[in-house]
């Protein structure tokens, strides 16, 4: 038996998994799917599927209110739970598949991660992190999942609880570059320098091309004292980039720190020429 359990509502894709019963290999085998949760939609459309198809020996149909006794016989009677949604939502049938210890089906996780992603860009943080979250649900391993939560949490202030996202996800994908940008970036604000740098180092390994890798990394290696390192490696941020203006800033800073004036000046005047108005070029 699989069970797809609670509130039917549009976007839980509830006609997904119905229309995967009409195909093989579902239409072929004696798996039932039990449908059981109250529907706050018109339920004609799932009716009608049913019928058309010849699937009422297949589909258990019980659109009334799920009390706590209904919930506890019906996850102790399946063999797995279906999350067919068309988007992530705060959901409290993950947990209670794993309570349990139920395998979940669900949706696709590319589409999630591009769910996710469109979510974050609009500015609905709560619907992204819930994208993530289930995300994880279905593949725990998930780096980039991992990291997109990591990010959420770090932008909501709580630090600590980032690193533990980001840890996860470098646990899983040891080279995952952003995650190691990330935990080193907060290694660095915390004065924990050499593992910031080992961190940042092993980002700019993987992410060769990307510039902001190499700025994250100059600056720690500035802070922890190893000026000429954070020189080649600025450099290095601005070959990819010349127009890129903190890492222009950062190495006028370094040179300032040497008394190597005219290399500061002259990085500064680059990038004003690209930020005219920057006021911390300007300060």
């Amino acid at each position: 038996i699989v069970l797809f359990y609670g509130l039917i509502r549009q976007y839980k894709g509830l006609e997904l998994i119905l229309k995967a019963y009409t195909e093989k290999p579902l239409s072929e085998t004696n798996i039932l799917l039990a449908v059981v949760g109250e529907s706050y939609e018109n339920p004609n459309k799932y009716l009608q599927i049913i019928t058309k198809f010849n699937l009422k020996n297949k589909i258990l149909l019980d659109l009334n209110f799920a009390n706590k006794q209904k919930t506890q016989r019906v996850f102790s009677a399946a063999n797995a739970v279906v999350q067919t949604y068309h988007k992530a939502t705060q959901s409290g049938v993950t947990p209670l598949a794993y309570h349990y210890t139920k395998p979940i089906l669900a949706s696709d996780i590319d589409g999630l991660m591009a769910e996710a992603a469109r979510l974050y860009e609009a500015g609905d943080l709560r619907g992204a992190q819930s994208s993530f979250e289930l995300i994880i649900a279905m593949n725990p391993a998930h780096a980039d999942a991992l990291f997109g939560l990591g990010v959420l949490i770090e932008q909501g202030g709580d630090p600590i609880t980032a690193k533990q996202h980001y840890r996860a996800a470098i646990e899983a994908t040891p080279g995952h570059a952003p995650s190691l940008v990330n935990l080193g970036n907060i290694l660095h604000s915390e004065r924990k320098y050499p593992e910031a740098i080992e961190l940042l180092e092993r980002a700019a390994n993987e992410a060769q091309d990307v510039p902001l890798v190499h700025n994250s990394f100059g600056i720690a290696l500035h802070h922890s004292g190893r000026t000429e390192d954070a020189i080649s490696v600025f450099q290095k941020a601005l070959e990819l980039d010349p127009q890129f203006v903190e890492a222009s800033c950062n190495l006028g800073a370094v040179f300032a720190d040497l008394e190597r004036f005219e290399e500061a000046i002259e990085c500064f005047e680059r990038a004003l020429e690209h930020s005219p108005n920057n006021s911390a070029v300007l300060a």
